[in-house]
């Protein structure tokens, strides 16, 4: 067997890492595990990568990190837009109202959008950035300032 083809069959050990070895590593422009050169090591871990694909360079990013976080995020449940709208309306307060970005809400405001239709508002990004879920999906609308709200 030579010395090539038992280096693909049996993964090397991290301490024999070269600076000029290729390994396998998550590029940030490719959004994908890709073939990465060494570029600069400290000890037996690689800091510095070049990537084969795109030539882009970049830290070295652990392929297995990067599969465990994928992983992680992935398990987290997500409601389908239509199921989260509905169970935001269960526990919406008052008639909706005219969307009006002059206007301020707070959460559990119920609002009638004209592209978007009846929506209610889950969470306050900022003073002036409501989060509305729609039977559509999550959009963040505009809103005026508690200071400058009109009364309603």
């Amino acid at each position: 067997m030579s010395p090539k083809a038992a280096k693909k069959a049996a993964p090397t050990p991290p301490r024999s890492i070269q600076v000029g070895d290729e390994v396998e590593a998550k590029c940030g422009k490719c959004k994908d595990i890709t073939t990465h050169l060494v570029l600069a090591k400290i000890g037996w871990k690689p800091t510095r990568v070049e990537c084969k694909v795109c030539s882009a360079t970049h830290e070295f990013r652990s392929p297995q990190a990067a599969k465990r976080k994928t992983a992680t995020t992935r398990s987290a449940p997500t409601l389908p837009p239509e199921e989260h709208w509905q169970a935001a309306m269960k526990h919406a307060k008052g008639n909706a109202r005219a969307y009006d970005r002059e206007e301020s809400y707070v959460i559990g405001s119920r609002i009638r959008h004209p592209s978007f239709g009846e929506g209610v508002v889950t969470d306050l990004c900022s003073t002036t950035v409501c989060e509305v879920a729609f039977e559509s999906g999550i959009k963040k609308l505009l809103m005026a300032t508690r200071r400058t709200a009109h009364a309603g």
